[in-house]
């Protein structure tokens, strides 16, 4: 399986978000008002969404490159959320967009968006 690459720069945890990838439950809806609801399923895949800020032109080209190397959203790869330090096997739920940093313009920024595909295989690097 492969790693997602090392950078120069840290990801910025201050912009992580992680939910649920879909909603596991079942609501049906009676006549009188009332609902009944359960699981559809009891794994649940998880979805991240991180920054990388002030990126140089070489980690540039790495994440580029490993994204044509895992087939963009198609191929999957072992990340290390930096929040738990726990492994998760992922692929990227987008296309990677890179910005220019607005203070330091020859650096870029890159938002990533993560989905776990083997829901509860994480497991910690410590």
């Amino acid at each position: 399986m492969t790693d997602f690459p090392t950078l120069s720069k840290e990801a910025n945890a201050t912009d992580f978000t992680q939910t649920i990838a879909s909603d596991p439950s079942i609501v049906s809806d009676f006549e009188n008002g009332y609902q009944q609801a359960r699981a559809k399923f009891t794994s649940v895949a998880l979805r991240f969404e991180i920054t990388y800020s002030f990126l140089t032109d070489d980690d540039k080209y790495i994440l580029e490159e490993f994204e044509k190397s895992v087939s963009y959203r198609a191929g999957s790869f072992n990340w290390i959320n930096p929040t738990d330090n726990l492994t998760y096997i992922v692929r990227f739920d987008n296309n990677l967009v890179f910005s220019k940093e607005r203070i330091l313009k020859n650096l870029w920024n890159v938002n990533i968006k993560f989905i776990e595909i083997r829901p509860n295989t994480s497991v910690n690097i410590s």
